[in-house]
């Protein structure tokens, strides 16, 4: 794993814990943890990746998700509930949420 890929794989994970903690509050059926505090997603993040997730361009999964050697995704990609396994070229950047990224030998992601 290069260093690149390492930043977006670090950043897509704290996304999605992030997310996650928020999403907590709309699930009923969860009681808020009461010895937590203050994990709270920032919201220009949260804005982020609900911009992201929501763009009329992005390449959106709910559920596991392939991009092939040698495809190309022009543009971003979100995954919900994933997995996202890459092996091809994403343009874009890429978001999972509440889902694994598996970079497979020759995947390549260009955005931030």
């Amino acid at each position: 794993m290069t260093l690149g890929s390492f930043a977006l794989h670090t950043r897509i994970v704290w996304a999605t814990v992030l997310l996650a903690a928020a999403c907590s509050e709309i699930v009923g059926a969860q009681q808020r943890d009461t010895a937590s505090g203050g994990n709270t997603l920032p919201r220009d993040v949260a804005r982020e990746v609900v911009a992201l997730f929501n763009a009329t361009v992005t390449l959106r999964a709910t559920d596991q998700l392939d991009i092939a050697p040698g495809r190309t995704v022009t543009g971003d990609v979100a995954v919900l509930n994933g997995p996202v396994i890459i092996a091809g070229h994403i343009t874009g950047r890429v978001l999972a949420i509440n889902a694994d990224v598996l970079l497979r030998q020759g995947a390549r992601i260009d955005g931030d």
